[in-house]
């Protein structure tokens, strides 16, 4: 500090050159004077240093720029900013004065706020440094301010040059949509990257050049091949037997030039199935198109091949998303198989070049991996590879079951002689050229300048290829000079500098080619050509003349007026139908680097750059609009809109589509500056959810949440972050992540379904509540805030076991007792991959500390170690005798280790595992192990016991005795701490050093399933029986926040390696990703508050009932799932009911409670309206009762208790003086409300299994009535059937810890409960439904199915008089059966109101004719328009008068439908209105009237 008074003593009383400089550093000198006398915080100190440091070098490059009189040489712009400067820093300096003149008792009794004041002081002058040195930089640097004017014309011609580059797109925008045709929707894929794209401006090896090369590449693709005998002998010996093989060679050192020859020679024969040549930037630089464009290519080389990828990609739509070794697996290899195995499928090569370009964060090349796995099954294709040596390369070439199959060829191995003969050969051609272009005379080149560029190119032909184009320049006109200045620089010292680099005499090439172009820079030239010369180097994907000049807001031509003189190393295209084209990547490391750019005419500052980049990219966002691309019909996914690649290119030009997909990228490689933050302002507050529109349509939606959380943190870490900007970024954030699988489908959900679904305080929501037009409106269940579950992935079918983060934090790793273990994007919950493998439930899985590898341990005794890439099986281990519950890496990744209820710990060695050690020493099951940062061993048994086991000795060295079984331990990441949770509901911290308890945490009102200590080890985490989620500071053993949300037991709970984020598993099939880093914690507020409530909600007394395993609650919503949702017959009550024994009755209009019915104890099963909605019948599970209730008073009428068993369903006689019910006890009994002589039921039927559901005729006169039979239904003389024969199978009712197994039967019963029919089903009924007439009925299954049923041969028609039944013999017919979309439990089933269409809670069914109701075949009435809706995977569907997608439902709005019975949510739909009961006891009411 005192340095920099002293340096700014010295600018204010410096010759007066900069009067308004001067005038802020005397300023800024008297800030800092009070500042020390009022201030001791370091952290402001620091900060205040670090930008006035940066100030004075800002003042060295203003007075070293504009020498002389300052209001003559200083631009006008510039100007304003010092003066602006100075003014606000002399308004920080009176009123930090004013607050110094404070009396002493007043600045002691305010101490905190005075503080806050001038930290509030110090953060607005860093804040005015940093923007002044910033804007002022690139002012100077790029004269960005002196073509201001340039930028305002670019912007009033916008519209003008979209239609210019609309009408040269429209041809292409066709192409690719026919060629979107012909793949099938769903296949993403880039024809840049074939061989012969037009614009890529690759070239063939000259015919003189690489012979000896090509010749080995040739003998190995086609050894019988006639034309190799036009060709020298191989360089090496070939094995053609092999699959692969690679070209690898440094940079420059011809490798694409090769593949691009390889290519032609190919296809001449018609040899060549596809290529892929990887760049960079774009799509090319994409390792998830390789695959899918690959497939496209051999689609079109074999028809058969097409058709088989159709069907895929039709089985799988999300293929796009998936990791690369499932789309290798579904695109190629079982395509590939299927066209062999009908026929054959032809030789072919496939040429991938320069793999290394690709974009790949995996330490082996992932491609490599996947090619590994499936490299035997991909015969005949042939694979030619080109990349550098890189070591993620050569690594995957050095993988076990790919480096037997694979030939390799370094082009360093080609003699030194051969290479400096081609590049001879090469330049006397191309030097040939010339002079016969130029009428060059006399002997030139000389054999000696040829021979002088031989050696200057290092056997770099890229540096060949550069001079030849330096020399041939047509804007000289002059290749003898152009020659003598390439081999005679006129100042040598250029190479000098960087002596030691191998690409010295490239880069000395590179700066004399760029002094040839621009020998005299004046200020705007040297602006123009460097803001130029770096967006192009600095740009992530390459971009044609127009749309460069368009992104830049430049005037037309002014690129290629710019570039004229340096076409030998940047291709400029005469039209706009190819992009620019640095000649090689080089040149972009040169002219940012210092150490290879020696002239500051040339030098790009890139963070200076990426600024301008960055405000250019905002600006142009500000042409985003709603349905940008005019589809109108907003119903519609992205693959269903017509022409959509066609219309995509159309309306969102290529510059607005590299500012949609990069703004942030250059955002944070940036000094931001007040102009970028003022302009990210406006686009957050207007254009962010067309932003995120746009990136739907262009499939980059993945880039959303990467981008706005980059966005966030560059503006965090400015002196004065913007607030408002950075909470509009966070809503952003949540929105993607909150709705990624609708939006990534449909553009139109960013404001169908984000917004209407967004929490009321959102200011996202505020800001666009303008385009929250024709969309649902939630009348009950919206969130206020945000709730800490950020996501909740969908795909597991059974309770999720284990969960784990990969060491990077980008994937998440689940597995379920599905048997399954799944991967996810850890960003946006995307399904990456499922490993299939276990025969039963998988209980452990973890990621290797390398995250190549996963292991996991399951209840078919065996531990399996797969590939985490590619998904294979790596080793299936097996040494156990009982169920494997938990697995763990050592950190050194030597040893797996595995624990199992056989009471005993597996030590694997990794590379060696059948050496196995077994640690035997507990005495009960052992349910959790863990290894410690130092390499040691937890382990937690129902013994009561943690062992602590030494790895190296394999003995145990310490054990921890608890009064109860350990369900989980844990250890901090320092080793310091070990957690064990234990089956009496607490959580105790030991010492590992001295054995000591430091704590026992109490909290949970049930078992402790799973702890976790976070990476600071400050934090614990836990999750339990209970459905919570805690966090515990670990130093005081306090609780800092429960987490509520689960619907279930949280099983299984694992920290991100940043600390930011938890994922859980829980019994409700869900993986569930919260936020839990320092922003939501607070630490020191929570301390002080020791709130338990979540940021979410406020929830009244909730009450742990251990009877039920569930909540009760005296708020408004349960707190339990809600298992009913039924509307009264006028549609303005819904009632809810749940497992807290409750009923709730809701007002549909206004969504609030209006009264909570108390009686049932646990599960309320069913609630049924009487015909006048004056009364409710409910039954219970537990208690075993039906209840009758007054809706007016809310009071229990009546108590039918005659049941022995759960009662699951009961109904209304039509006249309300009775109700039927059905039982566990497998009875059908009849009540009569208010009976004098008490309540007292007549048994109408008694089975031999629980009946679950039950239907009553309109007239009340028939009965149907779906059972679960101990013994199988047989044939009886007076029964119609059954037609099928009987199966047993799991009712699939209460779960697995209380499964019930039987024979499905379905039965028709008269009014006195006589049996008239039956029929055997092959799983359980789970819904009933009679037409009105009583000549049909419905039956919908647990699995989805729908069964249409002809009554009219054995019962009377619903106006007929009262008569016997048919005679047996005349039977019922089934007319149809249906299959539900998703394969689901049919909840619900009925007859549409005019009987001719069947719905369900997940489909809706229009009948043929024939296949009507009596009464609705003899009826002329025109179809009913009664508004229909479904919902289907998660899609709200209206299905009348037309079929319509509405908007899709996130999870934690609607229903759970997975799992049995009693612990499914339920919905319910009256005309306009869509009620769903969650999992989480919410009920949320839609009105899609609107929509």
């Amino acid at each position: 500090m005192n340095g920099l008074i002293t340096a700014l003593k010295v600018t204010k009383e410096a010759t007066p050159v900069f009067p308004p400089l001067q005038s802020a550093a005397g300023a800024i000198l008297a800030i800092i004077d009070v500042f020390q006398k009022m201030s001791s915080n370091k952290g402001d100190i620091e900060m205040l240093t670090r930008y006035l440091e940066k100030l004075g070098e800002f003042y060295k490059t203003v007075s070293a720029s504009f020498p002389g009189d300052y209001k003559r040489v200083c631009p006008e712009a510039l100007r304003r900013r010092l003066e602006d400067f100075d003014r606000e820093v002399r308004e920080i300096e009176e009123d930090l004065r004013k607050l110094a003149a404070q009396a002493l008792p007043a600045q002691l009794l305010n101490a905190d706020d005075t503080a806050d004041e001038i930290d509030g002081f110090v953060r607005r002058l860093s804040m005015l440094v940093n923007n002044l040195v910033v804007g002022g930089t690139i002012s100077i640097e790029l004269a960005v301010d002196e073509l201001q004017i340039v930028i305002i014309q670019g912007f009033d011609h916008m519209d003008d040059r979209f239609d210019g580059i609309s009408d040269q797109i429209d041809g292409l925008g066709t192409q690719i949509n026919q060629l979107l045709n012909e793949s099938g929707a769903g296949l993403r894929y880039t024809i840049q990257a074939r061989f012969d794209f037009h614009k890529s401006g690759r070239s063939a090896c000259d015919s003189n050049t690489r012979r000896e090369a090509l010749a080995t590449v040739y003998t190995w693709l086609r050894p019988e091949d006639p034309r190799l005998s036009e060709y020298p002998a191989p360089l090496h010996d070939v094995r053609p037997e092999n699959p692969v093989f690679w070209i690898n060679g440094l940079a420059g050192t011809g490798k694409s030039t090769l593949a691009q020859t390889i290519a032609h020679w190919c296809e001449d024969v018609d040899f060549l199935g596809a290529t892929f040549f990887c760049a960079r930037d774009g799509d090319r630089s994409n390792v998830s198109l390789i695959v899918p464009t690959i497939a496209h290519q051999l689609g079109s080389f074999c028809p058969a091949f097409r058709e088989s990828v159709f069907g895929a990609v039709k089985a799988n739509p999300d293929i796009h998303g998936s990791l690369v070794s499932r789309q290798l697996q579904k695109l190629i290899v079982e395509p590939l198989r299927a066209v062999k195995a009908k026929g054959s499928f032809p030789p072919c090569a496939v040429v991938i070049d320069a793999l290394d370009e690709c974009k790949d964060d995996e330490a082996v090349s992932v491609v490599l991996k996947v090619l590994a796995l499936y490299v035997s099954k991909l015969a005949p294709l042939k694979f030619v590879i080109t990349s550098r040596p890189i070591q993620r390369v050569t690594d995957g070439f050095s993988l076990d079951t790919l480096i037997d199959h694979t030939q390799q060829f370094s082009l360093s191995t080609i003699p030194v002689e051969a290479t400096r003969r081609d590049i001879a050969n090469f330049l006397r051609t191309r030097l040939a050229d010339i002079k016969r272009r130029y009428y060059v005379g006399g002997y030139w080149p000389s054999d000696q300048e040829v021979n002088e560029l031989v050696d200057l190119a290092s056997e770099l032909f890229i540096f060949a290829a550069t001079a030849v184009k330096f020399v041939g320049d047509g804007r000289t006109n002059d290749p003898e000079r152009q020659l003598v200045f390439l081999l005679r620089p006129s100042e040598p010292s250029s190479v000098a500098a960087a002596r030691d680099s191998p690409y010295r005499y490239l880069d000395a090439l590179y700066l004399q080619v760029l002094k040839s172009a621009f020998p005299k820079l004046d200020r705007r030239v040297r602006a123009e050509m460097k803001n130029i010369l770096g967006t192009i180097a600095l740009i992530q994907e390459q971009l044609h003349p127009g749309a460069l000049e368009a992104l830049l807001h430049l005037k037309g031509g002014l690129v290629r007026r710019t570039l004229r003189d340096v076409h030998s190393i940047i291709v400029v295209p005469p039209t706009d139908e190819e992009v620019i084209r640095v000649i090689h990547r080089s040149f972009a490391d040169f002219i940012t680097d210092s150490g290879r750019c020696t002239e500051t005419d040339f030098l790009i500052h890139s963070a200076l750059q990426h600024t301008v980049i960055a405000n250019h990219c905002v600006q142009n966002l500000f042409l985003l609009r709603r349905d940008i691309c005019q589809v109108r019909h907003e119903a519609l996914l992205n693959i269903e809109i017509p022409d959509f690649n066609a219309r995509v290119a159309r309306h969102i030009p290529l510059h607005l589509q590299y500012a949609c997909k990069y703004w942030a990228y250059h955002l944070c490689h940036a000094d931001l500056e007040q102009e970028v933050i003022s302009h990210l302002g406006t686009f957050c507050r207007s254009y962010l959810l067309f932003w995120l529109e746009a990136l739907s349509l262009l499939g980059s939606l993945d880039i959303a949440v990467e981008a706005l959380q980059a966005a966030r943190n560059a503006l965090q870490r400015l002196p004065l972050p913007p607030a408002d900007i950075i909470a509009i970024l966070y809503d952003g954030e949540r929105i993607v992540r909150f709705c990624y699988p609708a939006i990534s489908a449909s553009c139109f959900q960013i404001y169908k379904c984000a917004l209407p679904f967004s929490p009321t305080s959102s200011l996202l929501r505020t800001l666009f509540a303008s385009q929250a037009r024709d969309t649902v409106q939630i009348r009950s269940g919206l969130q206020k805030s945000w709730s800490p579950n950020i996501m909740s992935p969908e795909g597991h079918g059974g309770r999720v076991q284990c969960v784990s983060y990969s060491p990077n934090g980008e994937r998440i790793v689940s597995c379920s007792e599905d048997a399954t273990i799944r991967l996810w994007d850890a960003r946006t919950g995307t399904p990456l991959h499922v490993l299939d493998g276990h025969a039963a439930r998988v209980c452990g899985v973890a990621f290797s500390p390398s995250g190549k590898e996963l292991l996991s341990g399951s209840d078919d005794l065996t531990v399996k170690l797969w590939d985490a890439t590619t998904g294979s099986i790596l080793g299936t281990w097996k040494r156990h005798i009982r169920d494997v519950r938990s697995v763990a890496w050592s950190p050194d990744g030597r040893y797996a280790a595995s624990g199992s209820y056989d009471t005993t710990v597996v030590l694997w060695p990794v590379s060696e595992p059948n050496d196995t050690t077994v640690l035997a020493g507990h005495a009960d099951e052992v349910d959790s192990i863990f290894f410690d940062s130092d390499g040691d061993l937890l382990s937690g048994s129902h013994d009561g016991t943690c062992k602590v086991w030494d790895v190296d000795n394999k003995a145990c060295k310490r054990t921890l005795t608890h009064p109860s079984p350990v369900m989980c331990v844990t250890g901090s990441r320092d080793s310091k701490i070990i957690a064990c949770g234990c089956r009496d509901f607490t959580i105790t911290l030991w010492s590992k050093a001295t054995g000591a308890m430091l704590h026992v945490l109490k909290q949970h009102a049930w078992w402790i399933w799973s702890v976790d200590f976070s990476p600071d080890n400050r934090t614990l985490a836990s999750g339990s029986w209970d459905h919570t989620l805690c966090l515990w500071d670990v130093a005081s053993g306090e609780l800092l926040q429960t987490l509520l949300g689960h619907a279930d037991q949280v099983l299984t709970v694992r920290w991100s390696p940043d600390g930011t984020h938890i994922v859980t598993g829980e019994c409700d099939h869900s993986v569930r990703i919260w936020e839990c880093g320092a922003k939501m914690l607070e630490r020191d507020s929570l301390s002080k508050k020791k709130s338990t409530t979540p940021r979410s909600s406020v929830v009244e007394k909730r009450t742990w009932e251990p009877s039920t395993g569930t909540y009760s609650s005296t708020g408004d919503h349960h707190v339990s799932t809600v298992r009913v949702v039924s509307f009264s017959p006028d549609g303005k009550l819904v009632a809810t009911a749940a497992w807290d024994g409750t009923i709730r009755l809701w007002d549909v209009t206004t969504g609030t409670r209006l009264k909570t019915l108390v009686g049932h104890k646990h599960l309320v099963t069913s609630v049924v309206w009487s015909t006048s909605g004056g009364l409710l019948s409910s039954t219970g599970d537990q208690d075993h009762t039906v209840r009758i209730w007054n809706v007016k008073t809310g009071r229990c009428v009546e108590t039918f208790s005659q049941h022995t068993g759960g009662v699951w369903t009961s109904g209304f006689t039509h006249d309300e003086r009775r109700v039927v019910s059905s039982s566990d006890d497998g009875t059908i009994r009849l009540w009569t409300i208010g009976n004098k002589f008490g309540a007292i039921s007549e048994v109408l039927f008694r089975g031999s299994g629980p009946i679950y559901s039950l239907a009553l005729s309109s007239n009340s006169r028939w009965i149907l009535s779906g059972s679960l039979d101990a013994i199988p239904c047989e044939p009886q003389q007076d029964i119609v059937g059954p037609s099928r024969k009987p199966v047993r199978v799991a009712g699939n009712i209460r779960g697995p810890w209380e499964e019930s197994f039987g024979y499905p039967t379905l039965r028709l019963h008269d009014t006195s409960g006589h049996v008239l029919w039956m029929e055997n089903h092959t799983c359980t009924v789970a819904s009933l439904a009679f037409s009105h007439d009583c000549t049909r009925a419905l039956s919908g299954s647990q699995e989805g199915e729908l069964f249409l049923y002809d009554l009219s041969n054995i019962l009377a028609p619903h106006n007929a008089p009262p008569a016997s039944p048919q005679p047996a013999s005349a039977g019922v017919t089934t007319l149809h059966a249906f299959e539900v979309g998703d394969g689901l439990a049919v909840e619900h089933v009925t007859f549409s109101e005019d009987e001719r269409a069947i719905i369900t809670d997940a489909s809706y069914h229009p009948l043929d004719s024939k296949l009507w109701p009596e009464a609705a075949r003899h009826t002329s009435a025109i179809a009913s328009e009664a508004p229909v809706y479904f919902l289907l995977d998660g899609w709200l569907w209206r299905a009348v008068p037309e079929l319509r997608r509405i908007c899709w439902v996130p999870p934690t709005f609607r229903h759970f439908r997975q799992g049995s019975t009693a612990w499914r949510g339920n919905m319910a739909i009256r005309e306009h209105i869509v009620a769903f009961g969650t999992k989480h006891g919410q009920l949320v009411i839609l009105d899609v009237s609107g929509c």
